[in-house]
C-alpha cells in the first residue's frame, strides 16, 4: 500500500497539470579574447544574430520591445520581450505569448572584466512552459545556451597559431 501511495504522488508531481507548469533555468559562463567595451559595442551591434544564435527567429523589433518565435519540442511558440541594457547587463523579460504555451522567459547576458584584457560573459535563462516538464524546459533552455556559447565562441576568441 506505501508503495501504491508513494507512486502515485511520484506520478502526481511529476506530471505537468492543467494551469501549472514546468520550469527551467540554465546558466554558463564564456570567457572570450577581448576587453568588455569591445565585446559590449559587438554585442550592441550584433544583437539580432545573438538571439537567433539560441534558435529562435526574431519576428519585429518595436523600440525595446522584440517579437520572436521559436520551434521548440512542444510546437511553435511566438512571445514578446522587453529588452533592457545598463551597465555590461543585457536583460530580456517575457511581455506575453500569442502562440504557444511559454508564460514566463527571461534572459541575462552579464560582462565583467577579467584579466589580459580579457572579458567574462554570464549567462542565464530561465522559462516556463504550461502542461510542460520541467525536464522538457530545461532541455530547450540548454539547447539555446549551446547555440549561443558557440556563436560567442566563434565570434569573440582570437584565433591561436
Amino acid at each position: 500500500m506505501k508503495v501504491a501511495i508513494a507512486a502515485c504522488v511520484v506520478v502526481c508531481l511529476a506530471s505537468p497539470t492543467q494551469g501549472i507548469g514546468g520550469s527551467g533555468r540554465q546558466s554558463d559562463t564564456i570567457e572570450v579574447d577581448y576587453e568588455y567595451r569591445v565585446v559590449a559595442r559587438w554585442l550592441e551591434r550584433n544583437e539580432v544574430a545573438l538571439v537567433e544564435s539560441t534558435g529562435a527567429q526574431v519576428i519585429q523589433t518595436a523600440g525595446s520591445i522584440v517579437t520572436l518565435q521559436k520551434e521548440t519540442k512542444r510546437g511553435l511558440q511566438v512571445f514578446r520581450v522587453k529588452r533592457r541594457v545598463s551597465d555590461g547587463i543585457y536583460l530580456a523579460s517575457f511581455v506575453d505569448r500569442s502562440e504557444g504555451e511559454l508564460t514566463d522567459y527571461t534572459y541575462q547576458i552579464k560582462l565583467s572584466s577579467i584579466s589580459n584584457g580579457r572579458t567574462q560573459i554570464d549567462i542565464t535563462m530561465s522559462a516556463t512552459a504550461e502542461k510542460a516538464y520541467s525536464v522538457s524546459v530545461n532541455v530547450e533552455l540548454r539547447r539555446s545556451i549551446r547555440g549561443l556559447r558557440a556563436f560567442l565562441q566563434e565570434h569573440l576568441r582570437r584565433p591561436t597559431h
